[in-house]
């Protein structure tokens, strides 16, 4: 039924076609194989909704499309770009960054590193470092307070 006012009001109602709505509230199920959500213009079109994906900027996990700034979500990772510098990619259970800052506990049964590694403590004091051949100051082993103790030369 419409009403004078252009009011749709229906129940189990099938449309077809495009309709265009200034605001919408929805419940239940809402199904979209292509398409925009937050589309303003094709300078910011928002989320971008594909078969497997939704992004915005980025495009795609690798290839064309994966060095623009945004973020990916897809069926093959995810992926948050800002440049060759600042991204963050998951993919097959791997995570992949050019760099991070993490608290609480890592475990895992083998960590490879290049150059130098320190443990420090709460503070933030340097109480061990193991350099690799290509470290400034060689090959060694250092341990104690700000290296204080011991050092050991490779």
């Amino acid at each position: 039924m419409v009403s004078n006012s252009g009011l749709l009001t229906a129940s189990n109602a099938i449309i077809w076609g495009t309709i265009h709505a200034t605001d919408g509230d929805f419940a239940g199920t809402i199904t979209a194989k292509s398409g925009h959500i937050g589309y303003k213009d094709t300078s910011n079109p928002g989320w971008v909704i594909k078969t497997g994906a939704i992004y915005s900027g980025t495009s795609a996990l690798t290839g064309t499309g994966s060095t623009t700034a945004g973020t990916y979500i897809g069926t093959d990772g995810i992926l948050n770009y800002k440049d060759s510098n600042a991204y963050v990619k998951i993919t097959q259970g791997k995570i992949t960054a050019n760099s991070a800052d993490i608290t609480g506990s890592i475990k895992a049964t083998d960590i490879t590193a290049k150059n130098t590694y320190y443990i420090n403590n709460s503070s933030g004091t340097k109480k061990i470092a193991l350099n690799a051949p290509e470290a400034s100051f060689g090959n060694a082993l250092n341990i104690g307070d700000g290296f204080t103790g011991t050092h050991i030369n490779g």
